[in-house]
């Protein structure tokens, strides 16, 4: 897993292997797995070619001989961690597109008021043009009215003014 040798790992200190981050931990789960307890934890080593390895251990105290022993099975996690990250971007531009059609859905709620706005003041605009225009039409027929009796009055002056004149 890390590409040492087994030779190379049973001589070598394990602590070596741990990154600072899991170097930190460690006396607070060793003081645990001596107390009995059986623990599961994740950490990162160092790989022989120097990147970063995610491990899942498992690990719990045996009595071997009247000596206490860390027992630790170690698995690989990287292809968990890349699928977990993957998940997450996946989540996140999900996200993204959720909000960009939750916008988009408020922005069409807004053209669909607007347009009922829009369609409510022109209706209120035929009708109160409708009553102006229905008002001017009554006007301008007592206008028409009284024109014609204007004239007829103004006729008939005249011509009693020629009947006078003869």
């Amino acid at each position: 897993m890390r590409r040492y040798s087994s030779g190379i790992q049973l001589q070598s200190n394990l602590n070596r292997l741990d990154t600072p981050e899991t170097l930190a931990q460690a006396p607070g789960r060793i003081a645990r797995i001596l107390r009995g307890e059986t623990i599961g934890f994740d950490v990162e080593h160092y790989h022989k070619d120097g990147h970063i390895l995610p491990l899942d251990v498992a690990a719990s105290g045996i009595d071997i001989g009247g000596r206490m022993f860390v027992l630790a099975f170690h698995r690989d996690i990287t292809e968990r961690r890349r699928a977990e990250q993957e998940l997450r971007r996946s989540q996140q531009a999900l996200r993204g597109f959720n909000l960009a059609l939750a916008q988009f859905g408020v922005f069409l709620l807004h053209f669909h008021q607007r347009a009922e706005i829009h369609a409510h003041i022109a209706h209120e605009i035929r009708r109160r043009s409708g009553r102006h225009l229905q008002r001017i039409s009554r006007h301008r027929q007592g206008l028409a009215h009284h024109l014609e009796i204007a004239e007829t009055q103004v006729g008939n002056q005249h011509h009693q003014a020629h009947r006078h004149e003869q």
